[in-house]
């Protein structure tokens, strides 16, 4: 079908808007918040209240937009924030995005991003031109110290470092992360204002 895209027709779809949900990916789900894989591409997820549940990002998908949402607990797999397993990263104008989003990891060791077996996350140019990250708050006992990054590296090594070493090879400037989780009634106004906005 044709639809009319940034005033010109085009075959390619609209994003799916996922908004404004309150979620709980209970009983060990390990599709995260919404189960993203096998190529889903073309969704927007914004404004979601999500317990247990991270963004899932797997196998080859793209143009997938996770912002101003809310994650407690996250679970993809493992504990993390993010958990992204593909065989290469999308190109760059069809980017995966997480941007906005408040993050509460539940232990120290948690990982902010966990990029599965076949990304390199030293190679900064792949990383940023197929995943965008921007404005994001992470809470973590430890802080960046306690909240982890894992991937492969060049040789295809497993890597598991601290967000701030993460951060010290020049990704993501802009996250905030905060050493101390909020307590729970903190945690319910964060989402209540979230999800009336």
């Amino acid at each position: 079908y044709i639809q009319i895209r940034f005033g010109t027709p085009s075959s390619q779809p609209a994003h799916n808007n996922m908004h404004h949900n309150f979620i709980v990916a209970n009983y060990g789900a390990d599709g995260g918040c919404f189960d993203h894989d096998d190529g889903s591409s073309y969704y927007l997820m914004h404004h979601n209240f999500c317990v247990y549940g991270g963004v899932k990002n797997n196998f080859d998908g793209h143009s997938k937009i996770a912002h101003s949402s809310l994650y407690v607990y996250p679970y993809v797999f493992a504990t993390t924030c993010i958990g992204y397993s593909a065989t290469v990263m999308p190109p760059n104008s069809y980017h995966e995005t997480y941007q906005g989003n408040k993050c509460i990891l539940p232990y120290a060791g948690a990982a902010y991003l966990n990029m599965g077996e076949l990304i390199d996350i030293t190679d900064k140019h792949t990383m940023e031109a197929g995943l965008f990250l921007a404005n994001n708050t992470v809470y973590c006992p430890g802080g960046v110290n306690g909240a982890r990054v894992t991937g492969m590296d060049a040789n295809m090594e497993k890597v598991n470092i601290t967000l701030a070493e993460y951060l010290r090879w020049g990704h993501d400037p802009s996250l905030t992360v905060n050493d101390t989780l909020p307590r729970a009634d903190e945690v319910l106004d964060m989402a209540r204002a979230m999800l009336k906005s």
